[in-house]
């Protein structure tokens, strides 16, 4: 375990999160994958009166192309854990780096980083309502979260269409993304 990855799961433990079965429990990451969201830009660890929270920005976007529309089926990690997350609010859900805004630019890395398709590919980008969560972190048990969240839809362009799906391979994991009939 590297430096930064040990300080942090000493700080966690300090302050009563247990970090053991991370990574171990079904659906869960660890505390690497916790340090590199940190290292990226794309969570802050904030200690208050309150106790320890994450904080992350995360744009939902919801995908369509003509009367269909893209869903994440599962992620399937590299550990051999396979997970569906069925509470996602669009077809993509992308954790914002610290320097980004709620915009077109976000939404066009995201595009891009999950499913490999360029602004080109994109007919329109329609922007929906912010909100705030406050919940435990679904990735890191015991971790209290604070999520601020846009919802985002976007058309594809017929070019940008590919009727199997679409699959985002990171280092850690592999995301599947298919298609449904549009419900409205």
């Amino acid at each position: 375990m590297a430096k930064a990855e040990k300080q942090l799961e000493r700080f966690l433990e300090k302050h009563g999160i247990e970090t053991f079965l991370w990574g171990i429990q079904e659906g869960t990451k660890t505390v690497k994958d916790l340090s590199r969201e940190i290292s990226e830009g794309e969570t802050l660890i904030r200690k208050t009166r309150e106790g320890v929270f994450r904080e992350t920005s995360v744009l939902y976007i919801r995908v369509s192309f003509g009367d269909h529309e893209l869903y994440e089926d599962r992620q399937e990690f590299r550990s051999g854990q396979s997970r569906s997350r069925t509470e996602l609010r669009g077809s993509i859900a992308e954790k914002l780096k610290r320097n980004e805004a709620f915009d077109k630019n976000a939404v066009f890395r995201a595009v891009r980083e999950e499913l490999g398709i360029g602004p080109g590919g994109i007919v329109s980008i329609q922007f929906g309502q912010t909100w705030v969560e406050h919940s435990d972190s679904p990735s890191y048990p015991g971790l209290n979260a604070v999520f601020s969240c846009c919802a985002a839809h976007i058309e594809l362009k017929e070019s940008a269409f590919t009727a199997e799906g679409y699959r985002e391979i990171q280092k850690d994991k592999v995301t599947f993304f298919r298609w449904r009939k549009r419900v409205d």
